[in-house]
């Protein structure tokens, strides 16, 4: 054959989809129309899958035993394969906003049930453009956090003084700056480590502070609204930094933050109460 010309591969497409039925049709059609198809039904198929083989099309349900498991097949096929055209199906239209501000990690998605002229095109599309600029790695909140902390801080003294009882207390903002920057440092700590209870350090700054809070004349309600305050300037730099997070990270992650505030007041609130007792009695 060294004067004909070898034939051309089929592009290795991987398919990843937990409902049995799209699983005996879809890729049938898709070598029909010229890819090699490989067909995983859960997340630990698919990232054996992709250890094991190189692709050039991934093609995954967002929904795969749990929801939003897609997410992870996907960042595991752009670390690994980062050449790969990534697609995700889901069966959500109203999804698609929430899809386009993540557009860096998913190249592309076709909403279920699949038009499959539609789908063909798409993929060929992906597989002839350019290859994609090399974006920077993706980062876990704890490091979205951690870089950006002084944004906190500002969103959440927008917040403070915005509030009536709040802004009225005898603190300036450079005192409630130093306080708050301190609570995002172990807020940090806490997302990193992931400790089953809260720290030592992190009950003991909290017992302080519930005791310099009596002695500044917050009320209860007023401390509770201050850490509200906290999680919505955190998620506020969480929505506006959706294109640097790790999408596998970004829900456990925000879970943990939210169990961090809230057992932080709790043991500030104790402390608060203990000090309004003792002085009492």
């Amino acid at each position: 054959m060294s004067d004909k010309q070898q034939p051309q591969s089929k592009p290795k497409l991987l398919f990843v989809d937990d409902e049995p039925g799209i699983r005996l049709t879809l890729p049938k059609i898709l070598e029909l129309h010229g890819f090699e198809v490989a067909v995983c039904a859960s997340v630990a198929e698919a990232l054996r899958r992709i250890n094991e083989q190189r692709y050039d099309v991934l093609l995954a349900d967002l929904n795969i035993g749990e929801p939003g498991d897609g997410f992870t097949i996907i960042s595991a096929m752009r670390r690994s394969q980062p050449h790969a055209a990534t697609i995700m199906l889901t069966g959500f239209p109203a999804f698609e906003v929430a899809l386009e501000a993540i557009r860096k990690q998913v190249d592309d998605y076709i909403v279920k049930p699949a038009d499959i002229g539609q789908l063909i095109q798409t993929i060929n599309e992906r597989l002839n453009r350019v290859p994609r600029e090399k974006t920077p790695p993706l980062k876990r909140v704890a490091h979205v956090l951690d870089d950006s902390r002084s944004k906190v801080v500002d969103y959440w003294l927008q917040l403070v003084n915005e509030d009536p009882e709040l802004a009225a207390l005898p603190l300036s903002n450079g005192e409630r700056a130093a306080e708050v920057s301190r609570e995002i440092n172990r807020l940090v700590v806490i997302l990193e480590r992931h400790p089953s209870d809260l720290p030592k350090d992190a009950v003991e700054a909290a017992m302080a502070l519930g005791r310099k809070r009596f002695e500044q004349g917050y009320s209860v309600p007023a401390m509770i609204n201050e850490v509200r305050l906290l999680r919505r300037a955190v998620y506020r730099l969480l929505e506006e930094s959706l294109l640097k997070i790790e999408i596998s990270y970004l829900v456990p992650e925000m879970v943990a933050i939210s169990d961090y505030l809230d057992a932080s007041v709790k043991v500030a609130v104790e402390s608060y109460l203990s000090s309004a007792q003792s002085k009492v009695g």
